[in-house]
């Protein structure tokens, strides 16, 4: 009889400790609606994620287990993440601060690219590249989950809002942008250029390099684009 009140224990402590999150919707992270059986999984979590559509988290999360950003999903907040264990991003991944304590961190194609303004690699954590891309500077920013979705990825090669992209020149830009505050913003995060969006942007007196478009209205940041001059 102990036995078995044994074996049920750790039957039930398996199932309770080997739970799997994954996304069925986008949304923010702590909407049930956004999770698989409306589970959420605690910022803190010691069982494997699975992020199959754009989502936005609102504090620290701490990676404890294996997480994955499918090639269809993303995560972006202006928070840190700490991973602990394995980290694997085929999709969009976006934060504040990343730090890898003891983990480790794979970019895998289609990934977009991963955007912090700090990123620390501690305890014999390693990040890697594999066919994705990585990116640190000024912050990308964080827009409604429908919107993220569709101008990241869905719609990316229809829209084609800013072109052409790389440049050695002028950047087209389209109407939807009209009458916009733009800041352009190179590498080290330095106000270049600013003033209002007309049909063209004119960097040909710009040295080569990497720069961020922000365009803002009603002082609120509505959207940030990595510009390459060439």
């Amino acid at each position: 009889m102990k036995k078995l009140i044994l074996i049920l224990l750790l039957t039930n402590s398996f199932h309770l400790f080997c739970q799997r999150f994954e996304t069925i919707n986008y949304g923010s992270w702590n909407n049930e609606s956004t999770w698989k059986d409306n589970l959420i999984p605690p910022y803190q979590f010691y069982d494997s994620v699975l992020i199959k559509h754009p989502i936005m988290f609102d504090s620290v999360i701490v990676s404890n287990a294996f997480f994955k950003i499918d090639s269809s999903g993303a995560i972006c907040g202006h928070h840190k993440i700490i991973v602990k264990s394995d980290f694997k991003i085929n999709g969009f991944f976006q934060c504040d601060s990343l730090e890898v304590d003891g983990g480790n961190i794979n970019i895998l194609g289609p990934g977009d690219c991963v955007s912090t303004f700090h990123t620390h690699v501690l305890n014999f954590g390693s990040f890697s590249l594999t066919g994705g891309s990585l990116a640190v500077g000024p912050w990308f920013e964080c827009r409604s989950a429908s919107y993220f979705y569709l101008e990241n990825f869905e719609l990316n090669n229809e829209l084609n809002a800013f072109y052409p992209n790389p440049t050695a020149d002028f950047v087209s830009i389209d109407e939807h942008y009209n009458d916009s505050d733009f800041q352009l913003i190179n590498a080290l995060g330095e106000i270049i250029l600013q003033g209002k969006i007309e049909s063209k942007l004119d960097l040909s007196q710009l040295e080569n390099g990497i720069y961020f478009l922000q365009l803002s209205s009603y002082n609120q940041i509505n959207w940030t684009e990595k510009i390459v001059k060439n």
